[in-house]
């Protein structure tokens, strides 16, 4: 796991940390609102790196016939389309198929 990948964990604990010892001290009981602190920063954290996880993997951008391809998630799809399409960079669109959506998690 790199630098980038686990930031979120390191800046939701060490966040979690201090506010947990701050409301500690203000209540006289630092054992229990750190342990608070801790858990909630952590989740936080993970929750942040997850997202930005996906995020990484949606802005990989596709090339096909001199064409980069992005992909959108659509405002209002009809039916039988994806919320989600690769949209180019001259205005097409392709729509994903059925790995490329389990992969991206999508939909």
């Amino acid at each position: 796991m790199g630098k980038k990948e686990s930031a979120g964990l390191a800046i939701g604990l060490s966040i979690g940390t201090a506010v947990g010892i701050a409301i500690g001290i203000a209540n006289d009981n630092i054992p229990l609102w750190l342990a608070m602190g801790l858990s909630l920063g952590l989740v936080f954290g993970i929750s942040y790196d997850e997202q930005q996880k996906k995020r990484a993997r949606i802005e990989q951008p596709r090339i096909l016939d001199g064409v980069s391809y992005t992909i959108l998630r659509r405002p209002h799809p009809l039916p039988g389309q994806r919320h989600h399409c690769w949209v180019g960079d001259n205005g097409a669109e392709i729509e994903l198929t059925e790995q490329e959506a389990s992969t991206l998690e999508l939909d």
